[in-house]
């Protein structure tokens, strides 16, 4: 993938989102139709901007549903079967929902909301963690989903699963359990650091070097000794990752 994208990548304070961009990103280069088409009508329900998204042409059409925008009309845990929300059914080839089932009281309906969205064919892409400590109160409710409950919903939605996955490490389940979402570029190892190391010393920013980059590098590593981030073994979920298309 492009440069400015593996760059943002290991600088977002979410280590794990990097599987999911790679496995969508798996899934665009099996599916090119996707890559360059200027017409695709896509939802985010994120209220913003993913990295998923940044894989697609940089000229499709986003409708972004955020519940900070209209908590009344975007609320996922009502019923958008009724005539309010009828006019987005049928709607949109991709639906992604990062980061948001977790702070649902009924995600099920949520899940339920988001395939009303999607036109037949459409792919909806949802992330949530699988281990997480609480953040974002008073709306915290769930602190993590396994694959196999994502499955069980797209199954009675008739929803064609794509793929459905969890990953962890030891290093990595410690810290989202205490919240501590560092970006790569510090929680990962010396090779993530490097790039931003030479990059902030050619452009002459030693101070910010110094007083901020080095010292949360430092920290961080030493807090987690011995603890690799990345790991292809631990059976814990962190961060599970589910993409289904509308049948």
């Amino acid at each position: 993938m492009n440069k400015d994208l593996s760059y943002r990548l290991i600088n977002i304070a979410d280590p794990t989102r990097i599987y999911s961009v790679l496995k969508f990103n798996e899934f665009l280069i099996e599916n090119p139709k996707f890559t360059k088409n200027k017409d695709l009508k896509i939802a985010s329900i994120s209220g913003g901007t993913e990295p998923e998204i940044d894989l697609l042409d940089k000229d499709v059409d986003i409708t972004y549903l955020n519940y900070d925008d209209d908590p009344n009309m975007w609320d996922l845990t009502k019923n958008w079967e009724g005539k309010d929300y009828q006019y987005l059914h049928n709607t949109f080839d991709f639906v992604f929902c990062e980061q948001i089932l977790e702070h649902l009281s009924d995600p099920e309906m949520a899940f339920k909301n988001l395939n009303l969205l999607l036109k037949k064919n459409g792919i909806l892409h949802c992330s949530v963690p699988g281990i997480c400590g609480i953040h974002m109160d008073p709306n915290w409710y769930y602190s993590g989903f396994h694959p196999r409950l994502l499955n069980k919903w797209a199954k009675k939605l008739n929803i064609k699963i794509i793929h459905s996955f969890f990953w962890g490490s030891p290093k990595c389940a410690r810290m989202y359990s205490n919240c501590e979402f560092t970006p790569l570029v510090y929680s990962g190892g010396i090779e993530f650091f490097l790039p931003l190391f030479f990059s902030l010393l050619k452009k002459g920013k030693l101070k910010i070097l110094l007083r901020v980059h080095i010292p949360n590098f430092l920290i961080h590593n030493i807090k987690y000794f011995f603890q690799d981030m990345w790991s292809e073994s631990f059976i814990t979920p962190v961060y599970t990752v589910f993409m289904g298309e509308k049948k």
